[in-house]
């Protein structure tokens, strides 16, 4: 009879240490779970994919005024005004409504139909040509003397860095639209004119 208590015995402490051993493991691969589920996704070389709050993104906005890159070192303190825009001969503008059969103002095709295409087409209003400085030991297609010892091309603008005209920055999806007819996205020119002469632009009224 005591035999049999013993070997009783011995079970009952065998499996308890049985049922401990399982809740301990139980337990650790609990807690390893939780650490994996608690991690960003990752590639084969582990990388995070996506971030530990993982967001949509966001559409264009047709509301949203664009944002623009920064302006060249200096600009604040510069005789003249930057440009933000696209680098374009008058053919090159031209052929905007040319090769979109977009109606002309005249008997036939000028730059300044190509502009009144680039408005409508993006919703823009206020996409002006001007004149960039051609700076840096850089060469673009149709450059051509400017005043003085100066180099200039032909832009059209979509921003200046002057406070009166700061309204006019285009939305996500006017820029977005812009981006599109010209193929790339727009960069600072700085004004081929001083200071002094940006009416000469006259940039009062909208692209009609």
């Amino acid at each position: 009879m005591s035999d049999t208590c013993t070997q009783l015995t011995h079970s009952v402490s065998a499996l308890k240490v049985c049922l401990l051993y399982s809740t301990v493991f139980n337990y650790l691969n609990l807690i390893i779970l939780l650490q994996l589920d608690s991690q960003p996704p990752q590639d084969e070389i582990g990388r995070n994919l996506i971030p530990s709050v993982a967001r949509p993104l966001q559409e264009p906005s047709a509301t949203r005024l664009a944002r623009l890159p920064p302006l060249p070192e200096g600009a604040a303190h510069s005789e003249r005004y930057y440009f933000l825009g696209w680098h374009v001969t008058p053919a090159q503008l031209t052929g905007f409504a040319v090769n979109n059969n977009f109606p002309c103002v005249f008997t036939y095709p000028t730059s300044f139909d190509g502009i009144r295409y680039i408005s409508w087409k993006s919703g823009y209003k206020y996409a002006y040509s001007a004149s960039g400085l051609v700076e840096n030991g850089e060469h673009f297609e149709g450059q051509f003397p400017g005043r003085g010892k100066d180099t200039v091309i032909d832009i059209i603008m979509v921003y200046v860095n002057k406070r009166a005209y700061a309204h006019r920055r285009p939305t996500e999806v006017q820029l977005e639209k812009l981006i599109q007819i010209f193929g790339s996205k727009p960069r600072w020119f700085k004004d081929g004119k001083c200071a002094r002469d940006f009416d000469d632009y006259e940039m009062w009224q909208p692209i009609r």
